[in-house]
C-alpha cells in the first residue's frame, strides 16, 4: 500500500513538472541564439532529455521490482521473506526517487 501511494506522488510530481518544462520552453529556447547566454538553452534542452529518459529509469526499475519480487516463496521461510521483501521494497522505493538523479548525471544536466 505504502509503495503504489510512493509510485502515484512520483508520477503526479513528474508529471507536474513535465507540465512546467513544457509551458516555460519557449524562453531557454530564445537563449540559443545568443553565444553569451546559449548555454542556458542547451542546459534547458539537456533537462529535457534528462526528464525523458527518467520515465524510462522508472518503468525499468518497477519491471526489475516486480520480477524480482515475483519469486519470493513464502512456504520455506515466512520471516526470510518478509525481510527479502521489506530490503526490496526500501531499495525499490530508494532507486525510484532517485531516477532524476541518475538521469541528469547521463545527461550532464545541471
Amino acid at each position: 500500500m505504502a509503495i503504489t501511494i510512493m509510485i502515484q506522488m512520483t508520477v503526479i510530481g513528474r508529471i507536474f513538472k513535465i507540465c512546467l518544462y513544457g509551458s516555460m520552453g519557449s524562453v531557454p529556447y530564445a537563449t540559443l541564439m545568443n553565444k553569451e547566454i546559449s548555454d542556458i538553452g542547451k542546459n534547458y534542452i539537456k533537462n529535457l532529455f534528462a526528464l525523458a529518459f527518467q520515465g524510462f529509469f522508472m518503468f525499468t526499475i518497477v519491471v526489475m521490482y516486480q520480477a524480482l519480487t515475483r519469486n519470493i516463496t513464502v512456504a520455506s521461510d515466512p520471516n526470510e521473506a518478509v525481510f527479502t521483501l521489506l530490503l526490496y521494497s526500501v531499495v525499490f522505493v530508494y532507486a525510484l526517487f532517485n531516477t532524476s538523479a541518475l538521469s541528469k548525471s547521463i545527461f550532464n544536466a545541471h
